[in-house]
């Protein structure tokens, strides 16, 4: 970390933060990680760095692995007979959510249009 922070802007003062985040907070990290995409890929590398003891960083992240696997697999069970209709009611969502966002987007732009003064003009 210290050889190569500066590639990912980390100086002494922010992996000193990292340190002790990770001694505060570093069991609760590791394991709410697995339930996030980026914090997954990112929670190991932050507990190497902030000096996560690693027989607490892998118990918190095998026990993140088999609430996780545990959820997502009850889940599967519940609703996998119920999946197309799943697929529906979500793909009409995501549909309105999509035209929500083309519409915000718009309107947004319209009124950036109409309130931010032009280039060529000096007020």
């Amino acid at each position: 970390m210290r050889r190569h922070g500066r590639l990912l802007h980390l100086d002494e003062a922010k992996i000193e933060r990292v340190h002790g985040y990770f001694a505060r907070h570093g069991g609760k990290t590791v394991f709410t990680g697995r339930f996030i995409a980026l914090l997954r890929t990112w929670a190991a590398f932050f507990a190497g760095a902030g000096r996560m003891p690693y027989r607490r960083f892998m118990l918190y992240n095998a026990a993140g692995g088999i609430v996780w696997a545990g959820l997502f697999g009850t889940l599967g069970y519940l609703f996998g007979q119920h999946l197309p209709a799943l697929e529906h009611a979500v793909g009409r969502l995501g549909l309105v959510l999509l035209g929500a966002a083309v519409l915000g987007g718009g309107s947004l732009l319209l009124w950036r249009r109409r309130h931010t003064p032009s280039r060529g003009s000096r007020s």
